[in-house]
């Protein structure tokens, strides 16, 4: 599994997980114009990825939700579009990554992290935040 930070910090939050065949965004925030760099510099283009992830509404890390539309995201947070409900602790697959939901801590209602995990190697993707543990 490779993760690439496109950005991180308070202009914006988004990073590129792939692994075999499978590509996921976590996060979109940033400008439209500095991800598309991004993807470019890396070889990737953002039609063939194959979920978009997102951890809370702030704008630094959802201002491109137009730009990743054709996505199916995920979020516990409304995001205003069509999505996938996902819950803390709950597990799901995209493609060959199996995503598991953390509940985290921060001034955004319904903030999540991600442990991502594929032939027993696993990413964390936790930003702005911390963890609650139950």
């Amino acid at each position: 599994m490779k993760a690439a930070l496109l950005e991180s910090g308070s202009k914006g939050n988004c990073c590129l997980i792939k692994h075999k065949g499978t590509k996921i965004v976590i996060d979109c925030g940033g400008t439209k114009r500095y991800l598309q760099q991004c993807l470019q510099t890396l070889q990737c283009d953002v039609s063939d990825a194959d979920a978009l992830l997102v951890t809370h509404t702030h704008k630094d890390h959802v201002a491109q939700l137009n730009s990743f539309r054709h996505l199916p995201a995920y979020a516990w947070a409304d995001l205003g579009r069509e999505q996938q409900q996902v819950e803390p602790f709950e597990t799901f697959w995209i493609k060959d990554i199996q995503v598991q939901v953390l509940p985290l801590s921060h001034d955004a209602e319904h903030t999540i992290g991600f442990v991502l995990e594929a032939d027993g190697e696993k990413l964390v993707y936790i930003t702005d935040t911390g963890y609650v543990r139950n």
